[in-house]
């Protein structure tokens, strides 16, 4: 009981710097909006961790099916572009997303994952690229608008540190090699790894 004691009036002195207190008011803003999203879905088994950072979240940017579960440390990115419709991401029924992922749309750039899908970790999906145009600084431009999106079937496994590029569909079933640059449509079934990734075999 007095170790209780010491350790809470060491955490009320620690309160009279500004840095502490701010701190803590920003943590808070991000669990209230972590908490919002699992009312939304109560009774559904949807599982988001504390650690999960929303940039942008609005209640229609993202669409959760029966017990997706998303792991902490993952990042939910909505672009903010001025004249540009929200981004939207749709996760299928029992998806798992597992720690430090990164997920990053905009505009017309939807992010879909299938039923049973499994992301590894240090996964980065962006469903749209910058304007890398010559007579404009990079930091000018805006997206590029050619390719967007990113489909992904049922049943589809992301090994670690994969990167899944804009314009891309992942059939069902397939299977993403570790370290993998998917920068082109995988049918189903197949097996792809490499950077860019290439298919290396088939489901059997």
């Amino acid at each position: 009981m007095i170790e209780q004691v010491r350790l809470w009036l060491r955490g009320v002195r620690l309160l009279r710097f500004r840095s502490i207190v701010n701190g803590l008011g920003e943590m808070k803003t991000e669990w209230d909006r972590i908490e919002v999203i699992r009312d939304a879905y109560a009774g559904r088994g949807v599982r988001i961790h504390r650690a999960v950072a929303l940039d942008n979240w609005a209640p229609e940017k993202l669409l959760l099916d029966e017990v997706v579960a998303i792991d902490r440390g993952t990042i939910l990115f909505w672009g903010d572009e001025p004249g540009q419709t929200p981004g939207l991401m749709q996760f299928g029924a029992h998806t798992w997303i597992g720690p430090y992922n990164n997920f990053r749309t905009s505009g017309a750039g939807v992010i879909r994952l299938g039923k049973r899908c499994y992301v590894s970790q240090f996964c980065t999906f962006v469903s749209h690229n910058h304007g890398t145009r010559r007579d404009t600084p990079m930091q000018l431009q805006g997206h590029d608008q050619s390719r967007s999106g990113i489909t992904v079937g049922d049943d589809v496994w992301f090994g670690v540190g994969t990167a899944v590029l804009p314009g891309v569909t992942i059939g069902e079933g397939a299977v993403i090699g570790a370290g993998s640059v998917i920068n082109q449509s995988v049918p189903p079934y197949e097996i792809w790894a490499g950077a860019p990734a290439r298919k290396i075999g088939v489901r059997k």
